[in-house]
C-alpha cells in the first residue's frame, strides 16, 4: 500500500492515534487524505502527531473532521505543508488557525468548518496566505471579530461567510484585496448585512470593488 493515492478513513478514535501515525508515515505517495473521527467529533481527538508523522510531499488535499489539539508548527516537517486545499471540520481549536495556516505557501482553497475554532478573534497576520484563492466560513458559533493584515491574501478570488452568528462585522482589511470577485454572506444576522447595504451601509466600502456580490440573512 505504500503507493496509495488517494485515502480515506472514518470512525477514528482516540485509541488509534499511534497505530495510525505509524501507518500515515509509510504512506509518502498519498495526494489526498480523508480522516474523521467517530461521533461525537468534539470527544475524539486526532493527535497532532498524526499531522507530523512525515513529510508528504505528494500530498495536495486533506480534510480533517476531528478535534484537534493544535496544528502542528508548518516549519517543520508536517503534512500541511504542500496542500493545496485544506477542510478542517469540528476540530475545536482553542488557538487561532489562521495563524498558522496563513503560513502554508501553497494553499489555495481553505474550508473551516463547524466550530473549527472557539475562540472569538482570527488574524490574517501581513503577508499571510500567499496563494490563497478561496476561503470559506461556516458555522463558526463562536466567531466575533476576523482582522485582516496588509498584503494578507492578495490573490483571493471567492470568500463565503455562513452562519457566522456572532461575526460582528467584516474585516477593514478586506478593502485592500483587490483580487475578490466573488463574495458570498449567507444565513447572517440582519445586522451584519445591514452593514454592508449598497452605497449607505457602514461596510459598504469594503465590498464595493467586488464585482459578484451575494448576501442573505436569516
Amino acid at each position: 500500500m505504500t503507493n496509495l493515492r488517494d485515502l480515506r478513513i472514518n470512525d477514528i478514535n482516540n485509541s488509534h492515534g499511534k497505530a495510525l501515525s505509524d501507518f500515515l508515515g509509510k504512506l509518502n505517495n498519498l495526494i489526498e487524505l480523508n480522516l474523521s473521527a467517530q461521533f461525537p467529533p468534539n470527544e475524539h481527538e486526532i493527535p497532532t502527531a498524526i499531522l507530523t508523522a512525515s513529510h508528504h510531499k505528494h500530498l495536495r488535499r486533506l480534510y480533517l473532521r476531528a478535534k484537534l489539539e493544535r496544528l502542528p508548527d508548518v516549519n517543520a516537517q508536517c503534512l500541511l505543508t504542500n496542500l493545496i486545499e485544506l477542510t478542517l471540520f469540528d476540530s475545536f481549536l482553542v488557538e487561532d488557525p489562521l495563524v498558522t495556516l496563513g503560513k502554508l505557501d501553497n494553499l489555495q482553497v481553505l474550508h473551516l468548518w463547524s466550530d473549527v475554532f472557539v475562540g472569538k478573534e482570527m488574524i490574517c497576520l501581513e503577508k499571510g496566505f500567499p496563494q490563497l484563492k478561496e476561503l470559506y466560513f461556516y458555522v463558526l458559533t463562536s466567531l466575533e471579530e476576523w482582522k485582516i493584515k496588509d498584503e494578507a491574501m492578495p490573490r483571493l478570488r471567492k470568500l463565503e461567510i455562513n452562519y457566522c452568528s456572532k461575526l460582528v462585522m467584516l474585516p477593514h482589511g478586506l478593502r485592500r484585496i483587490t483580487s475578490l470577485q466573488e463574495l458570498g454572506v449567507l444565513n447572517m444576522p440582519v445586522a451584519f448585512t445591514q452593514r454592508l447595504k449598497e452605497n449607505d451601509g457602514e461596510d459598504w466600502d469594503k465590498i464595493q470593488h467586488v464585482p459578484s456580490v451575494n448576501i442573505s440573512h436569516y
